[in-house]
């Protein structure tokens, strides 16, 4: 992973269990993997959300 920087990150490597899990689950790890695939841009939006958005405009929320 490479440090911040303008609200951008890059992770060289994400690693996963390779754990089979019911169908929905395995889509939205599929989904993060690539938004986390290349430079990412990252925001907290006013309500406390962080938000992630991909090298091809693809967005993800997580909220605590």
């Amino acid at each position: 992973m490479s440090t911040p920087t303008d609200n951008t990150i890059t992770f060289e490597q994400v690693g996963t269990t390779m754990m089979a899990c019911p169908e929905a689950l395995m889509e939205q790890e599929h989904r993060l993997l690539t938004i986390l695939q290349g430079q990412v841009a990252f925001e907290i939006s006013p309500d406390g959300a962080l938000i992630l958005t991909g090298s091809d405009s693809r967005k993800i929320q997580a909220r605590q």
